[in-house]
């Protein structure tokens, strides 16, 4: 089966880095989460180089799985893994709109809410020293779901919009744009879930789950008893770690 940009995003690019060439790090910095898709050759590329490090050998059951074996992979040819300016593949650009008309006004009061996050590009948020150097921008990415179209962005119980209710009301609900967006990064990677109670699959609900559940997680030692006994619960009710989107080696639909 073929799998949503986003859900290609956080099984496959994690291990990708973004080349050092200033063009294309320049390249880099104009993609922030709500628009990031990338080209069919260079998801081709990037598959070819992960199916020859050997990193589809074995079956796979979770997306930490694939993680794990993506960190400990030897790459043949490492340069195939970076992403340069030709790779970034368009999507309809984030745009609030201005103007006094009744549509414009409706617009701007769906869109307003979730700018900050148009704020966080792939390049601030890599860490090239790190083992999945591109796996805390494609965790953010995932959080937020499908959102590539303006029309995804303001439906109001989409998970982008959702996810950055969250976000706001953890960070600052008074904050402005630039500083808010400039905390979500740690944020997010100081509230993951443990390994073993995460969610094993790249369905929208799961990805969005892992972050809000992860929240309460590191809030409270009731927090995280809280979440334990809901993971056991889903568990013993085969509702949790059951069935997950399959994880496939084919490039992902533009959503």
């Amino acid at each position: 089966m073929q799998l949503m940009t986003f859900q290609g995003v956080i099984a496959f690019l994690p291990r990708c880095s973004i080349s050092r060439n200033p063009a294309d790090q320049v390249a880099a910095q104009a993609i922030n989460v709500l628009v990031v898709r990338l080209t069919d050759a260079a998801w081709s590329r990037i598959l070819t180089e992960l199916l020859a490090a050997q990193v589809f050998a074995q079956p796979i059951n979770s997306l930490d799985e694939l993680h794990t074996l993506m960190k400990d992979a030897v790459v043949p040819t490492p340069a195939n893994l970076e992403l340069v300016a030709g790779d970034w593949r368009n999507a309809e650009a984030f745009v609030v709109p201005a103007g006094a008309g009744g549509a414009a006004a409706t617009v701007r009061r769906q869109l307003q809410p979730i700018r900050f996050l148009s704020l966080l590009d792939a390049l601030a948020v890599e860490e090239p020293a790190a083992r999945l150097p591109l796996g805390l921008f494609c965790t953010i990415v995932a959080s937020i779901g499908p959102c590539l179209t303006q029309v995804a962005r303001r439906v109001e119980t989409s998970s982008v919009q959702l996810t950055a209710s969250t976000l706001r009301t953890h960070l600052g609900p008074d904050l402005a744009d630039g500083p808010l967006a400039m905390k979500v990064a740690s944020f997010v990677k100081l509230k993951m879930l443990p390994y073993q109670i995460r969610n094993p699959g790249v369905t929208e609900a799961e990805r969005r789950e892992d972050l809000e559940d992860g929240i309460e997680y590191k809030a409270s030692d009731q927090g995280k008893q809280n979440i334990e006994e809901k993971r056991i619960q889903l568990l013993g009710a085969g509702c949790a770690y059951a069935s997950h989107a399959a994880l496939c080696c084919t490039p992902p639909l533009a959503h």
